[in-house]
């Protein structure tokens, strides 16, 4: 799909509808990766929504960003790789609220595969993923929860690139990563 003036001009439309400040980042659309780190909280929460609920209708509204940020990723891909050096493994961590619900699915599915729908988030720094699993005792439906993804760096399938934000070694999962469930563990310290 061309990434065209339309497509760009409907994205900042949808985006300016939804988010509550006007953001003058929102029309530096040179870089995908370094824009988006910059972005409202708020818009990360519009594209992995429209993803998870498979909205259709916005998701082709952001489709520019989407397009581009892959694109990003993809391009930096290989260059990422080969900064690694010796590594086999990578080790990223990705701290959330999850419902309950969903958690139970990941416990009863240890062995199995997990398909990760829209971008994911991670970083190399477990403080870092503590911060953004929070406090989820707050929630009665939601859990905080880490989750420690270790890539064999030789096999990966799939797009990811670092992000180098300044607070944080982020690294960015393309759309479709799989990954196999290998243990879910209850760790009440420093959650």
């Amino acid at each position: 799909m061309p990434l065209t003036e339309a497509a760009k001009e409907e994205m900042l439309h949808e985006l300016l509808e939804r988010l509550e400040s006007k953001d003058s980042d929102l029309t530096d659309i040179c870089i995908a990766v370094n824009w988006s780190t910059r972005l409202h909280r708020s818009f990360h929460w519009l594209i992995n929504t429209a993803f998870r609920t498979e909205n259709v209708t916005t998701l082709f509204k952001l489709r520019y960003f989407i397009i581009e940020l892959h694109n990003q990723t993809q391009q930096s891909y290989q260059s990422f790789i080969a900064s690694l050096l010796d590594q086999d493994h990578l080790i990223t961590y990705c701290g959330q609220l999850m419902a309950r619900d969903q958690l139970e699915l990941l416990k009863n599915n240890i062995g199995g595969f997990v398909l990760i729908n829209s971008f994911l988030s991670t970083t190399r720094l477990l403080n870092v993923a503590r911060t953004y699993a929070g406090n989820g005792s707050a929630f009665s439906a939601f859990e905080s929860i880490i989750l420690e993804i270790d890539i064999d760096v030789k096999r990966a399938m799939k797009t990811f690139s670092s992000l180098n934000a300044e607070d944080k070694d982020e690294i960015l999962f393309s759309i479709g990563c799989v990954s196999k469930i290998r243990d879910v563990k209850l760790i009440k310290a420093h959650v």
